[in-house]
Formats: structure tokens, C-alpha cells, sequence
């Protein structure tokens, strides 16, 4: 294997010398060409990504209550409406029996106080009073059913528990935290690219997220008009358009050019610019690619027959004569 790559250095070397003796005597220079069609090759480029939740609740307790059991520990994924913490309930309980008992004395003084007006035994504003107070009576019903239903607190959404704040048997006042939920159904895939890459994800025929060694596909959902100065990349928010990866997945978004790309490989830089050489009508044509950069590979829409050089094309100059040993050049 050394003796071969040794021999190839060789080789080159040589045709370099060569090279610069025919320029010099102006002379053919042997190179060999390929059709570009088959230098051609579909491109997979990529960019860091990371998946974000589109909501996280810091829920809190909102009466003053023992804490009597947390079920949930960080990491784990609960569905909505499944019990995240559950509170002392007897004071809310007892407050909503006794707001009962009222409403049922409040209506029958109200049922009362109707058979009486019809015989004109109670007056009008004694009525109005009794069914007031049968209103409020309701009302305090409905106050003491929402405060007992906030013993027990709930997820809201699908979603991984990421931090506890609270314990088990400390008293919670309204506004006390305890736990952060993040919502893992409504999440995007969050991704920085480099401005000379936007239009590539744009018009790609395929984008995806790989994490962990899983796939999901991705429609593109906005592209964020905030330019970073320093590092010249913006920020691409994805939809995931079947199966989703959990918030705070770190993975790669990657996509298909919809243009085929010319490898780095074949690239060579004459100035200022970054290129190929042409094989026409026996001379070398330097063509340069616009938006090429050195090791990356360039999207080119030449026609599919355009004969690239291959050997040589590191010691020509734009206009040389050139004879093409290629030997088959069909191929």
C-alpha cells in the first residue's frame, strides 16, 4: 500500500514537471476530463439543532393546604390530567358542606317566603332579600367546589416533569411552586444555519432531525429575521410532521439539497476565486462557482455533458492548450 501511494506521489510529481515544461514551450498540456454528470452527487448537509417546548408551566398551589402527596418525580412523562400533587383537602371540604347547609336553609326561607307573598303575609322587599340570599348561597357553593377541586393539581397538557420545588408534608400557601411541567406535544426543533444556507433548506427536498440515532421528518415553519453579527447564522424553527422527539433533545437537523453539489475535491482556486476548469475546444477554461468555499461542496446547474478536468487541473492557467488523455473519454 505504501509502495502504491509512493509510486502515485511519483506519478503526479511527474506530471506536474511536465506540465510546466509544455506550458512553458507552448505546448498541449495531457489532462484528463470527466462529464460532469457523473462528479455529480446528491447532497446531505447539516446544522445543530435542539428541540424546544413551546410551554413550560411552573404550577403552583392556589389555597392554603398540608402537601400530602407528590406521585411524579423529574423525568417523568404524565398525560393531561393526570395527579401531579395532591393536597390536604379536609378545610376546603368542610368549608363546601357548610356553604351546603346554607344553601338549603337560604332556599327553604326563599320557598317560605314565596307562599306568604302569594297571601300577602311578607312584602316585596322581604322576598327580594330571601332570593338574594339563596343567590349568594349558590354562589359560595361554587367558590367552595373550585377551592376543593384545587387539592388535587393536574397536568395540563402531555408533558415531562422537569423540577420539584416542594416536599412532601410542608404547608403551601397560594403562589407556592411546586413542580415545572414542559409540554412535549406542542415542541419545534430549533436549528442556527448559516445565511449562505438558507436558501438550501428552503427549497430542500428533505429535512430531518436525527437524535440518539432516531429520524423525524420536518416541515419548515419560519425563518427568524434576527441576524447573529458575530457568527452570520440565523435561527429556523421546524414543525414535526409525524413522530416527535422530547423537549431538550439535542440533535442534528439535516437536509437534502434539491441541487446536486460538485465535491470539494474537484475545486481549485485561481485568485480570489474558487472553481473548476472546463475542457472546451482544447484548452482549459477556468469556470468559477459563485458562493464556492474551499472544502465544502457547491451546487452546480451546468449542462450534464460539461467535461471537467481531473489530472492536471492544479497546474493550469485559464486559456492553456490541453490534450485530453482521458482513456475513454465517453465515460
Amino acid at each position: 500500500m505504501q509502495r502504491r501511494t509512493f509510486s502515485l506521489i511519483v506519478l503526479l510529481l511527474g506530471l506536474h514537471c511536465l506540465s510546466f515544461r509544455l506550458q512553458a514551450e507552448g505546448r498541449a498540456i495531457p489532462v484528463t476530463s470527466r462529464p460532469l454528470s457523473t462528479l455529480l452527487k446528491n447532497s446531505i448537509q447539516s446544522a445543530p439543532a435542539t428541540v424546544e417546548s413551546l410551554n413550560r408551566s411552573q404550577l403552583s398551589a392556589q389555597l392554603n393546604a398540608q402537601i400530602l402527596r407528590i406521585p411524579v418525580k423529574v423525568g417523568d412523562v404524565v398525560s393531561r390530567g393526570a395527579v401531579l400533587v395532591e393536597l390536604d383537602c379536609r378545610d376546603a371540604q368542610l368549608a363546601l358542606e357548610l356553604a351546603q347547609s346554607r344553601m338549603k336553609l337560604a332556599q327553604h326561607q326563599l320557598r317560605r317566603s314565596q307562599s306568604l307573598h302569594k297571601s300577602k303575609n311578607v312584602s316585596e322587599e322581604i322576598l327580594n332579600q330571601r332570593q338574594t340570599d339563596f343567590e349568594l348561597a349558590q354562589l359560595a357553593i361554587k367558590q367552595n367546589q373550585l377551592q376543593v377541586s384545587r387539592c388535587r393539581v393536574t397536568a395540563p397538557f402531555d408533558g415531562v416533569v422537569v423540577k420539584r420545588y416542594a416536599a412532601e408534608g410542608e404547608l403551601a400557601v397560594p403562589g407556592t411552586r411546586l413542580l415545572s411541567l414542559l409540554d412535549t406535544e406542542r415542541v419545534e426543533v430549533v436549528a442556527s444555519v448559516l445565511l449562505t444556507q438558507v436558501d438550501e433548506v428552503e427549497r430542500a427536498g428533505q429535512r430531518w432531525f436525527e437524535a440518539q440515532g432516531a429520524r423525524y421528518a420536518l416541515k419548515l415553519r419560519a425563518v427568524v429575521h434576527d441576524v447573529n453579527p458575530r457568527a452570520r447564522n440565523r435561527i429556523l424553527r421546524f414543525d414535526f410532521m409525524d413522530k416527535k422527539a422530547l423537549p431538550g433533545t439535542p440533535g442534528r437537523l439535516k437536509w437534502q439539497a434539491a441541487q446536486p453539489v460538485l465535491p470539494a475535491e474537484f475545486l481549485v482556486r485561481r485568485e480570489e476565486e474558487m472553481g473548476v476548469f472546463i475542457l472546451e475546444k482544447g484548452r482549459a477554461r477556468f469556470a468559477p462557482l459563485a458562493g464556492a468555499q474551499e472544502g465544502r461542496a457547491v451546487p452546480v446547474d451546468w449542462p450534464p455533458q460539461t467535461r471537467i478536468i481531473i489530472d492536471g487541473r492544479f497546474s493550469l492557467k485559464d486559456g492553456d492548450p490541453v490534450n485530453d488523455v482521458t482513456a475513454d473519454p465517453g465515460r
